[in-house]
């Protein structure tokens, strides 16, 4: 019998293989890794591995254009908005093609702090611009990413009434369809608690600046603050906690390559 490595250590092997294989991610247009065979083929099949590894829902049926337009913008909240040290960005990276779980590469509030003052020797001021315009690209960027996510959520609601009107659907299919719900919905509900842990970081390094050094800035960059806010109750609309509407059970097969499940008797 051979031994079965507990999923935690199986989720550190998969993510050292994934630095030794992948390299260093490098940052290319939009803040977003840069094209080629470890970024679009090579890390996700991994991560789809890795996802398994720890039972989350994972789908090998095709995307539709929208689903492959919410994975490519989730990927501004998932990275840090400004990391301390390089490895942050890297973690992000690996969340990102969920070779790691998200929650290791959350946005920390004193990482963020600390990157902003070490970003300029200039004056307090340039520092207030700077989180001013990180909290605006997010505001920007999050709208865009809230009508995907509901455009998805509705064509959700589509694939599983379809579902129901199959006459003894697939197993298989079924199973998929299941997943692909789950997984755009875990997707959508990971960037917004991201989105969160964003809000918390400007509003520390906001708070600590006024200490450090204060300025009359920080009035402009508390409106934005609360601006950003209020604009994420928009993708609160498409959080909902359980699927968009419960799949029929059937067999669970969700992990089991297709040729292995056998279609039932007509």
């Amino acid at each position: 019998m051979g031994v079965r490595a507990a999923p935690g250590l199986s989720v550190l092997l998969a993510a050292s293989l994934a630095l030794v294989v992948g390299g260093c991610a490098e940052k290319g247009d939009f803040g977003r890794v840069k094209p080629g065979l470890w970024n679009d083929t090579a890390g996700p099949l991994l991560g789809k591995a890795s996802a398994m590894l720890r039972e989350e829902p994972v789908s090998w049926s095709m995307m539709t254009d929208d689903e492959k337009e919410l994975r490519n913008r989730a990927w501004q909240f998932i990275t840090p908005t400004r990391e301390r040290w390089g490895f942050e960005f890297q973690a992000g990276d690996l969340a990102n093609k969920r070779i790691i779980p998200v929650s290791w590469a959350g946005q920390s509030a004193v990482s963020y702090h600390e990157a902003l003052k070490n970003w300029s020797d200039r004056s307090q001021r340039s520092r207030y611009a700077r989180l001013r315009e990180d909290i605006e690209n997010d505001r920007l960027l999050l709208g865009g990413f809230v009508a995907v996510a509901c455009r998805v959520q509705e064509m959700d609601r589509v694939r599983t009434r379809a579902l129901d009107r199959l006459d003894d659907p697939d197993p298989y299919v079924r199973s998929q369809a299941e997943a692909r719900v789950d997984e755009n919905q875990t997707l959508v509900r990971n960037v917004f608690e991201n989105s969160r842990q964003r809000l918390d970081a400007y509003r520390y390094s906001l708070e600590h600046l006024v200490v450090e050094s204060p300025d009359r800035d920080a009035v402009k960059v508390e409106r934005v603050l609360t601006a950003y806010d209020a604009d994420r109750a928009g993708l609160e609309r498409c959080t909902s906690p359980g699927r968009v509407r419960a799949i029929p059970s059937g067999p669970d097969v969700r992990f089991m390559p297709k040729t292995e499940v056998e279609k039932p008797p007509k």
